[in-house]
């Protein structure tokens, strides 16, 4: 069984989904960015929508030549190289293919062999958040690689990243690729714990009881891991008594945070059925880009 390709390092090949709408501009900055930092060859995924009135088109005989199959999909590639010619001069390929989207996506990231897919978010609920949309769900889901959604625009390199974990092999995975990824940025190793039935309890100073969790679950969780050992100096440890995605958020507001990272599940797939997949939470609460991190043997099936 292949090891994950971020064991590696960064990924040659990095995938950007984009519907070619304005809202995708800031997704394209970032995937800019990260090609020309990794000098990776830089894949833009487009999925044509097809609607009743192209359908009708193309039945129709007497539909200009523009409008017929095969050369719209010409057109369009044509389109993305001519508007990213003055931003981008690093290898690039242009895959335009009609379908349902997350599927396109997911089948063009296996076949080029894709390290990472970027997307943008759905679109703007109010000024303060934003909504995932299905093909970005589905994409967390099921896609063979790390999924980057892109909120910001891109200023600069990730230097302050923050890692959710929960002490699982998944979270490991995701710190993995925090820092293969990301070689020069400081890391945050951020765990968020609720008490349950805490409202029947009384209150109390949860820093005693915090710091045996760290010397008890948090050390040995990074002593397991090769990388993280190797890095530990860059590795900063913070572990807080709340809800993971509302801490989170709230630490992302409040100190200079530039990307937060986290595996797709939580320690079983009952405990994601039952309470709902608190990565999509964090994608959806985040005032910052989040990295999701699916497991290896999952995100190959």
């Amino acid at each position: 069984m292949s090891a994950p390709l971020w064991l590696n390092g960064p990924p040659s090949k990095i995938l950007l989904a984009t519907d070619l709408s304005a809202r995708c501009d800031r997704a394209l900055a970032r995937a800019i960015a990260l090609a020309e930092s990794w000098n990776a060859v830089l894949v833009i995924a487009h999925v044509m929508e097809t609607r009743l009135e192209d359908l009708h088109s193309l039945e129709n005989d007497d539909a200009p030549s523009w409008r017929r199959g095969p050369d719209r999909a010409a057109a369009l590639e044509a389109q993305i190289r001519k508007e990213l010619a003055p931003l981008y001069q690093g290898p690039l390929v242009v895959r335009v293919t009609d379908g349902e989207a997350a599927q396109r996506i997911e089948e063009i990231a296996r076949d080029e062999a894709c390290g990472l897919i970027i997307s943008g978010l759905a679109r703007a609920r109010t000024f303060e958040r934003s909504i995932l949309g299905s093909t970005v769900e589905r994409l967390l889901r099921h896609a063979p690689a790390p999924v980057l959604v892109v909120r910001n625009r891109a200023a600069g390199a990730y230097r302050a990243v923050v890692a959710a974990t929960d002490f699982s092999d998944l979270s490991q995975h995701a710190l993995e690729a925090a820092l293969k990824f990301f070689p020069n940025a400081g890391v945050t190793l951020f765990h968020g714990f609720e008490i349950p039935f805490e409202t029947l309890t009384t209150r109390t100073d949860w820093s005693a009881q915090i710091a045996v969790y760290q010397a008890e679950t948090a050390e040995p969780f990074l002593a397991n891991s090769e990388i993280a050992t190797a890095n530990r100096a860059r590795i900063q440890l913070l572990i807080e008594r709340g809800a993971p995605e509302v801490l989170l958020a709230a630490y992302a507001a409040d100190k200079p945070v530039d990307l937060i990272v986290t595996g797709s599940h939580g320690r079983s797939a009952m405990f994601d059925i039952l309470i709902g997949s608190i990565a999509k939470r964090i994608v959806e609460n985040a005032p910052t880009d989040v990295l999701i991190v699916r497991e290896p043997r999952a995100a190959r099936r």
